[in-house]
């Protein structure tokens, strides 16, 4: 027995020596299928060359199924969708009761039109982490999710599929309640004369 037919064992894997085909994990009742390769053809860069267990090698996406926005919340903002939540009057509730916030996407590659998703609160962490994918941002974060194209939403507002593409970048506006015009001009000037100047005494 040799050191690949244990591989192809252990890892579902069919095919001749050096050439393998991997299987799809079992996916949820009624999710599609069709998986296709998201990232770019790197095969040249991978010949003949050896690559760790935790080095990922390609992206894969059920693209007919289901797409979802990552949401990056910094946490001085993280309060005011917080507060939000916590408060009747400022967020809404699905058929099941679910709250959840409106949203409103403005894509990279079509700029001039915005289109709505709703931000859930079961689909925000309960933890900030560092924000490893930005350089230039060292601000921990809060990683939420926001839900596309939902059925209840018209036809005309729901996102064209010929548009999406995995990891462009989106502008996203979070509508946490109607508050006072002087606070939604200036409250970061409150809180960081809150946070330098009261208190401290």
């Amino acid at each position: 027995r040799s050191f690949c037919d244990d591989l192809r064992k252990m890892y579902n894997f069919t095919g001749s020596a050096g050439l393998f085909r991997t299987h799809a994990p079992n996916l949820a009742p009624g999710t599609p299928g069709d998986w296709q390769v998201l990232s770019a053809d790197n095969s040249t860069e991978l010949l003949n060359r050896n690559v760790r267990g935790s080095e990922p090698l390609m992206r894969l996406g059920a693209v007919d199924g289901p797409w979802r926005v990552e949401l990056k919340i910094p946490q001085r903002n993280i309060g005011h969708v917080a507060r939000a939540f916590a408060n009747n009057g400022f967020h809404k509730k699905d058929a099941a009761g679910k709250k959840y916030l409106d949203v409103d996407l403005l894509l990279t590659n079509k700029a001039e039109t915005s289109f709505p998703g709703r931000l859930y609160e079961e689909d925000m962490a309960k933890e900030a982490v560092p924000n490893r994918d930005d350089h230039n941002e060292s601000e921990p974060i809060v990683l939420g999710f926001i839900k596309i194209n939902l059925a209840d939403f018209p036809e005309d507002k729901k996102i064209p599929r010929a548009l999406f593409a995995s990891g462009q970048e989106a502008h996203i506006r979070i509508k946490c309640g109607d508050r006072a015009l002087g606070y939604s001009l200036f409250h970061g000037v409150w809180e960081w004369f809150y946070e330098k100047v009261v208190f401290q005494f």
